[in-house]
């Protein structure tokens, strides 16, 4: 099997479905202050496709630092 990059884990992600309870959550678990929630741009900023066809999408994200470890919630 080939490399696909590293074998040191830097980031972990998590879809939720409140993502600013779940960042006091974490936040608290991992002794660390929350960070604040983005929500992505519109789809002249991000390009967004699905199934080769433009989309609207946006997402609202929060990354917080635990040492060598991000958790991303989406």
């Amino acid at each position: 099997m080939s490399h696909l990059g590293t074998n040191i884990v830097t980031q972990i992600a998590f879809v939720t479905r409140d993502i600013e309870a779940s960042a006091a959550k974490w936040a608290a678990v991992l002794g660390v202050d929350p960070s604040g929630v983005i929500v992505t741009g519109p789809l002249d900023e991000t390009n967004a496709t699905y199934l080769g066809e433009s989309m609207s999408a946006r997402a609202k994200l929060c990354f917080l630092n635990a040492g060598q470890v991000q958790i991303e919630l989406i």
